[in-house]
């Protein structure tokens, strides 16, 4: 399916700017991200199939682009979103 946004690429990258304050290539990662962290929070599914249902067909790729995105690893976000504690070193 392929949607028309009826306005220019610049348009549209101008009122993202304005609106978000950022570029929607950064908009649409910003929210796949989201999306990931509260799959990764309130499902029990794979790293891996969440990974896909966010468009990443690499799961280490998308690991890697989660932790950037959030200072940790995607595994760490599900342990400290469900309150497991790490064991101490």
């Amino acid at each position: 399916m392929t949607l028309t946004a009826l306005v220019s690429r610049r348009q549209l990258a101008r009122a993202t700017q304005r609106y978000y304050g950022m570029t929607p290539t950064d908009l649409v990662a910003d929210l796949r991200m989201r999306h990931a962290a509260r799959l990764l929070s309130t499902t029990e599914e794979s790293i891996g199939a969440i990974s896909r249902r966010v468009g990443f067909e690499d799961a280490a790729y998308f690991s890697n682009r989660f932790r950037r995105a959030t200072s940790v690893s995607p595994r760490e976000y599900r342990d400290r979103a469900r309150g497991v504690l790490p064991s101490p070193s």
